[in-house]
């Protein structure tokens, strides 16, 4: 009857196991290994370095024993993997798909960032879809009005690299405070600032868009950050969802607000509810 001495590492601990070749059963009796076995074993058996790593045999053994000595090993290393709750390599993901998403909605931060995205879309939307015709209100200068929005345009692409090195540096939950705060900031001045004159409409309504679009660049980040790599895709795309309600939202405001109140009653209730992501991010964002 023929044995092997094979040496299993596992996270740092090496585990001997000694296998029967011919039933894969311990023995337990030392009498058995004779002299020729043990040489045979000497020359044949390597040590495994890690668990479903390739085996690695002698040239000496022919093409059945070693099918034979990869199918026993195979088999420890399948028994030790379910004794110690070991993962083969890839499937590390397998088991926690599902449970990541049933455990973000269930989770604080991920209505946070709902919120925050839905918020920043409706003064996006706000922004872009009515900077113009509020300006024309105070400012009697179309070609200016027109040069805001390809300005605004411009600022938006470098804003998205320069959000990028502020949320490195800073880290989420303050870049995102900060971007927060100057949105909410930003329209509770627009109105002011119309009147006050075209350039303070213009930084005003500049500040806007980077605040605006810098959100949206921070927010998959936060995704990232507290929910992991894991569907991130999916999460990223539910906490953009929030956008759809923004875009409806805007259209009552307008019929219901500005129709009827004017922009000064529709400016202030912009930069009231600009304020809730702030709170909200700096209260319940870990």
């Amino acid at each position: 009857m023929t044995m092997c001495n094979s040496n299993i590492q596992i996270n740092g601990e090496t585990i001997f196991e000694r296998s029967n070749l011919d039933s894969g059963f311990d023995t337990g009796n030392d009498a058995d290994i004779d002299s020729e076995t043990d040489i045979y074993q000497a020359r044949t058996c390597k040590q495994i370095l890690n668990p479903g790593a390739d085996l690695v045999f002698s040239e000496n053994i022919s093409n059945n024993e070693s099918e034979l000595w990869t199918s026993k090993l195979k088999q420890q290393l399948s028994t030790l993997q379910t004794v110690f709750h070991l993962k083969p390599k890839g499937s590390e993901c397998t088991e926690t798909d599902d449970e990541s998403i049933t455990s973000a909605l269930r989770s604080g931060p991920f209505y946070v960032l709902w919120i925050t995205n839905g918020c920043t879309a409706y003064g996006v939307h706000i922004l872009s879809m009515f900077y113009k015709s509020f300006g024309q209100t105070r400012i009697n200068d179309d070609h200016f009005l027109a040069a805001i929005g390809t300005l605004d345009s411009a600022l938006v692409f470098v804003t998205r690299l320069l959000c990028g090195l502020l949320a490195d540096k800073m880290g989420v939950k303050s870049s995102l405070i900060i971007l927060c705060g100057a949105q909410s900031l930003a329209f509770a001045c627009w109105y002011l600032t119309a009147s006050a004159g075209r350039w303070p409409y213009l930084v005003c309504t500049s500040v806007l868009a980077v605040a605006g679009h810098g959100i949206f660049t921070v927010t998959p980040v936060a995704v990232l950050k507290h929910f992991g790599s894991v569907r991130l895709t999916t999460l990223m795309s539910l906490t953009f969802t929030s956008t759809v309600v923004a875009g409806v939202l805007v259209s009552a405001a307008r019929e219901l607000l500005l129709a009827n109140s004017g922009w000064l009653v529709f400016l202030t209730s912009d930069a009231l509810l600009m304020l809730l992501p702030l709170l909200l991010v700096a209260c319940y964002l870990p």
